[in-house]
C-alpha cells in the first residue's frame, strides 16, 4: 500500500511539473516518448552487460534548452517515465523530488560542445572500457578488424582523473573533447566511458563497439583476455534463526568454516557470495593487497583489501575480515563477497571481478596506478551514508 501511494505521488509530481512548465498535450506526449526511449536504451545496454545496477547514466536532448536523464540511486530495472528527470541545459536546474544523475554536468557539457552530433549521451561503467581507463594512457589507439567501419572510435582520448559527480570532472571532460573535436567517445580515467550519437541507435552502437575495442586492447597491449562476470561456487545465506543455508549441499567443510568465521565477525552480513573466476583466483594467490582502481570499488567493497597468506597451511586465523571491507580473499579459492542481501553481494562480486581484471592488466602493462587512500575512505563513507539509502528508498517492490 505504501509503495502504491509513493508511485501515485511521483506520477502526480510529474504531471504538476508539466503543468508548471506549460507543456501542451502534444508536447507532453513527445516528452513521454523521449523518456520511454531513454529507458529502452538502459534496458538494451543492461541486457548486454554494459549497464548494471545504478552505475552510469543515460540522457537525450529534449529540446534546445533541456535534456532528460536517468535519476540518481534508482536501479535501471526500476525506471518509469515519471522517474526520468528533465534538466535545464545551461542552469542545470530541475523540478521534482527525484534528483538527476550526479553526472548531469558532464552530459550537459557534451550537448553544448557537440551540438547536433549529440542527441543521446551514454555513460557506463562497462568492464573492459573501465579497465583500460586505469592504464595511465592519454589516448587509446587500436584499429581492429571488427571495427574497420567505425574509424572514429579506434582513437579514444582519456579524460584525466577527477572524482565522479564533480565540477572538476565536467571541466576535464570539456577540455578533452575540445582538444579532440572529432572524437565520438572518451574514457574517464579510473571510472568508465562516455559516448554519444545523433540518435539512440548510433550512441548505443558506439558503446557496444568501444567495449569490443577495449577488450581487444587489453588482450594485445596487456596480454589480458580474462572474462568478466561472476563465477559462483560455494555461496551461503544466513537465515533468521542464524542457521547458515549453503547453496550447494556439497560445500566442503573447509569452505563452511570460512563462512562461519565471516558471519561470526560480521553480524551485518546475511549473504556470502563465493566467486572464483580466473581473475579472482590469480589475485588471491599472487597479490598481497588489492587496491581500489575505481571509485565504485572504494564505495561498495572498501578502501583497501588485504590478502592473507595461505589459510590452509596452519594457524587458522589469517583471514582478513574487517567491518568496512566487503570481500575476503582466500588463496586459490578466490573471493568471498559480502552483503546484507543477495543484491548487495552480487554488486560487490561484480566490482571485485572488474578490479581484479584491471589490477592484472596494470601489472602486465608495467604500471600500477591506484586511487588515493584517503579519497577511497571518503568515498566509502559517503556511499554508506547517502547512496545506498537512495537505492532502498526508490526501489520498486512487487505489488500484491
Amino acid at each position: 500500500m505504501a509503495e502504491k501511494k509513493e508511485t501515485k505521488k511521483l506520477r502526480e509530481s510529474d504531471a504538476e511539473q508539466l503543468l508548471k512548465q506549460k507543456v501542451s498535450g502534444s508536447e507532453a506526449e513527445r516528452l513521454l516518448k523521449q523518456k520511454v526511449a531513454v529507458i529502452r536504451v538502459t534496458h538494451m545496454l543492461a541486457e548486454r552487460g554494459l549497464l548494471v545496477r545504478t552505475w552510469g547514466s543515460v540522457s537525450r536532448r529534449s529540446d534546445r534548452d533541456h535534456f532528460i536523464i536517468t535519476p540518481t540511486g534508482i536501479a535501471y530495472q526500476d525506471l518509469k517515465p515519471e522517474r526520468i528527470v528533465r534538466v535545464n541545459l545551461k542552469r542545470l536546474s530541475y523540478r521534482g523530488k527525484l534528483a538527476p544523475s550526479s553526472e548531469m554536468a558532464m552530459h550537459a557539457a557534451i550537448y553544448q560542445l557537440r551540438g547536433e552530433d549529440a542527441g543521446f549521451v551514454i555513460h557506463t561503467h562497462q568492464p573492459y572500457a573501465s579497465c583500460v581507463s586505469t592504464l595511465g594512457e592519454e589516448e587509446i589507439f587500436h584499429p581492429h578488424e571488427q571495427l574497420e567501419k567505425m574509424e572514429e572510435i579506434t582513437r579514444l582520448p582519456v579524460v584525466p582523473y577527477a572524482p565522479p559527480g564533480t565540477k572538476a570532472l565536467a571541466e576535464q571532460l570539456s577540455d578533452t573533447i575540445s582538444r579532440n573535436p572529432y572524437c565520438q567517445g572518451v574514457l574517464l580515467s579510473h571510472h568508465g566511458l562516455v559516448c554519444w550519437g545523433r540518435n539512440e541507435k548510433q550512441a548505443r552502437s558506439r558503446a557496444e563497439n568501444i567495449e569490443i575495442l577495449c577488450y581487444s586492447y587489453l588482450a594485445d597491449a596487456c596480454l589480458t583476455s580474462l572474462q568478466y562476470g561472476i563465477r559462483e561456487k560455494f555461496s551461503s545465506e544466513r537465515e533468521e534463526d542464524d542457521e547458515i543455508r549453503y547453496t550447494d549441499p556439497q560445500t566442503p567443510e573447509r569452505i563452511r568454516e570460512i563462512h562461519r568465521m565471516i558471519y561470526a565477525k560480521r553480524p551485518d552480513v546475511n549473504v556470502i557470495l563465493h566467486t572464483a573466476s580466473e581473475a579472482e583466483r590469480i589475485v588471491s594467490r599472487r597479490y598481497q593487497v588489492l587496491y581500489p582502481l575505481f571509485d565504485d570499488f572504494a564505495q561498495i567493497v572498501g578502501p583497501e583489501v588485504r590478502i592473507p597468506g595461505n589459510e590452509r597451511e596452519s594457524n587458522g586465523g589469517a583471514l582478513d575480515i574487517r567491518k568496512n571491507v566487503n570481500v575476503v580473499f582466500v588463496p586459490e579459492d578466490g573471493a568471498f563477497c559480502l552483503g546484507e542481501n543477495r543484491r548487495e553481494a552480487e554488486a560487490c562480486a561484480l566490482i571485485v571481478n572488474k578490479d581484479c581484471i584491471a589490477q592484472i592488466a596494470q601489472t602486465r602493462n608495467g604500471r600500477e596506478l591506484s586511487l588515493p587512500y584517503r579519497q577511497c575512505v571518503r568515498a566509502n563513507r559517503q556511499y554508506k551514508k547517502d547512496y545506498s539509502a537512495l537505492l532502498d528508498r526508490y526501489a520498486l517492490r512487487e505489488e500484491v
